[in-house]
């Protein structure tokens, strides 16, 4: 298996972006992702003022599977999505009242992760959270 780590990536797709990885078709890759505020997040009480925009939805790759041609249609099948759920968390103990061990319990058990887009990195994956668990 391959392994693309989370420090090669791009915040815009191109064709001008240099593949990090040459594979044959039906090779297993492990990409190491950052969630979509590259990392900028490290507590619940940094403000979105003091985020730096330009490093935003960043995505790992590209990739260049050999062989592929233009208008050639691709199969990806993904085995595994480990996310970290830590904005839920640091949510639901900042403006919830949980407990850090609450929320992360709760999220762990009621918390729906669901990838919504995969060609467009800044809708890749979200955390669906029921509102009955939440004040009113």
């Amino acid at each position: 298996m391959h392994k693309v780590s989370k420090d090669t990536i791009v915040y815009a797709m191109s064709s001008q972006n240099k593949p990090v990885l040459h594979v044959e078709p039906g090779t297993q890759i492990l990409f190491e992702t950052w969630d979509a505020l590259h990392g900028q997040v490290k507590s619940a009480d940094k403000g979105f003022d003091s985020l730096d925009w330009n490093r935003v939805n960043p995505a790992t790759g590209p990739v260049y599977i050999n062989g592929v041609q233009a208008g050639d249609i691709l199969s990806v099948k993904i085995d595994k999505i480990e996310v970290a759920v830590t904005n839920m968390v640091a949510y639901l103990t900042k403006n919830e009242g949980f407990t850090m061990d609450d929320a992360v319990m709760l999220t762990s058990m009621v918390a729906d992760v669901r990838i919504c887009q995969v060609v467009d990195p800044k809708k890749t994956v979200r955390v669906e959270f029921p509102k009955k668990y939440l004040r009113e």
